[in-house]
């Protein structure tokens, strides 16, 4: 498993901007329906950390892949055993790739509220593939075929969950 994390609070404009422009017009058009700069900052970084991902472990380039996605909307790369997921919140991008199917969620932390069990079950329905309206079904457990991992800091709680299957 590895793990990249982005602060796009230290943005690069330079890489912001390459990313950009080396987009597919699909990536494209749905990152210009955003309205908040930094939800496109986010997205643009998000894909930009994929990008980096596949090259630094893999040795392959974003243009040598096709990326499809389920009926709920998980991405995954065609004909391929690299498993990626992507979540971002607040300042933060996060990236995770895997030989087994893989889910992350990133939150910054909220007072008075379980963030982590929020982050388990997203964590594990991004692994599986199913609807976020999944989420309130979803009771972690050791009967779970996945294996957690879950990271904190001052202001943000990461957990990833990787199938064991």
């Amino acid at each position: 498993m590895k793990l990249l994390i982005y602060d796009i609070r230290n943005i690069d404009l330079k890489t912001l901007d390459e990313t950009y422009k080396n987009l597919n017009e699909f990536d494209k058009i749905k990152i210009d329906k955003l309205v908040i700069k930094k939800q496109k900052y986010l997205s643009i970084m998000g894909i930009y950390l994929l990008k980096k991902g596949l090259k630094d472990y893999y040795n392959l380039g974003y243009s040598n892949i096709n990326i499809l996605k389920n009926d709920n909307g998980k991405p995954y790369i065609e004909n391929s055993n690299i498993y990626y997921n992507i979540s971002h919140s607040n300042d933060y991008v996060v990236c995770v790739f895997s030989n087994k199917n893989i889910g992350i969620d990133i939150e910054k932390k909220k007072k008075d509220f379980d963030i982590k069990s929020f982050t388990l079950k997203e964590s594990y329905i991004k692994m599986k593939g199913l609807s976020i309206f999944s989420i309130k079904n979803i009771k972690i457990n050791k009967k779970i075929d996945a294996r957690f991992i879950t990271l904190t800091s001052k202001d943000y709680i990461i957990s990833i969950c990787e199938d064991i299957n």
